[in-house]
């Protein structure tokens, strides 16, 4: 604990990084946790029943499954199965670390859970317009890009295929492709955009540029109708000019979010992603300058 306090005081002062050297630790226990496949499997059987659960008592009688206890048990073990085997079968190394299991899928956990906030969020708020804006507030961006800072492109592209599978179980029938469609592509979208990002700022642009590909699919789809004249459709293109801005913002508020809860996430996992290591070699850091005093070359 006072290591912990000293450490802080330090980097206040600019005289340390605020990072500790990791030291290997030799405890089978320990290794078991990390490595160990019993280990690996009971996450993956927690969370195929926790999803299951949570989809069966969140139904509210329009969705694909509901209604129907058993069957979301056993869609949702199938499609967990099929992201393990999957993941083992592409990624082998990263598979084996329980640490980043845990946390792929805690980051799908969370996916859903924004994902049905915000439709909570839209009929409570705009209840006779809540199908105007129902595929413009989802944050899709949350997994792929908490994943591909984190952990790489490819895991998050698993994060945003899988998260999508499941979500569209958690929303209505009728609505089921579109979400898919929209998850998907929105995604990817963010994972491609993701891969530039090096400065925490650069997460706000990518939100905008995800919130930009995601109105420009919902005209496509015909989810925003782009009225003809002004004049005579003043109160179209106002609601255009909403569903846009709703699509933008929403996006811009889970980049935000992704930036604020990324460093709490590289403690936790012991991960230090590209824009940490930009940060710590940044030469304006009062350490850095000093070293180069102190101690040049």
């Amino acid at each position: 604990m006072f290591e912990f306090f000293t450490r802080k005081r330090l980097k206040r002062r600019g005289l340390s990084s605020g990072k500790r050297r990791r030291k290997t630790n030799d405890s089978q226990f320990r290794e078991w946790l990390r490595n160990g496949k019993l280990v690996c499997g009971l996450l993956f059987l927690f969370f195929a029943v926790g999803i299951s659960t949570w989809i069966i008592l969140s139904s509210g009688g329009m969705e694909i499954f509901s209604g129907k206890p058993l069957q979301t048990f056993v869609v949702v073990s199938v499609i967990t199965a099929t992201f393990m085997i999957h993941w083992h079968v592409s990624l082998p190394d990263t598979f084996r670390k329980n640490s980043r299991v845990l946390l792929m899928l805690l980051v799908i956990a969370g996916q859903l859970a924004l994902v049905k906030l915000g439709g909570f969020l839209n009929e409570t708020i705009s209840q006779e317009a809540a199908t105007d804006y129902k595929f413009l507030v989802a944050p899709y961006a949350f997994a792929a890009m908490m994943i591909s800072l984190l952990v790489g492109r490819r895991h998050a592209t698993f994060a945003v295929v899988y998260s999508s599978l499941i979500g569209g179980l958690m929303v209505e029938q009728f609505w089921a492709f579109r979400f898919l469609v929209y998850s998907l592509i929105c995604g990817f979208a963010a994972i491609y955009l993701a891969n530039a990002v090096r400065k925490r700022s650069r997460l706000v642009m990518a939100g905008v540029y995800v919130g930009l590909v995601c109105t420009v699919l919902a005209v496509t789809l015909g989810e925003i109708t782009i009225p003809i004249g002004f004049a005579e459709f003043a109160e179209q293109w106002e609601l255009v000019g909403k569903q846009a801005l709703s699509a933008v913002m929403v996006s811009i508020l889970t980049a935000v979010l992704v930036g604020g809860i990324l460093p709490m996430v590289e403690v936790m996992f012991r991960i230090t992603t590209d824009m940490s290591w930009m940060e710590l070699s940044d030469l304006n850091h009062p350490l850095l300058k000093q070293m180069t005093i102190e101690a040049p070359g």
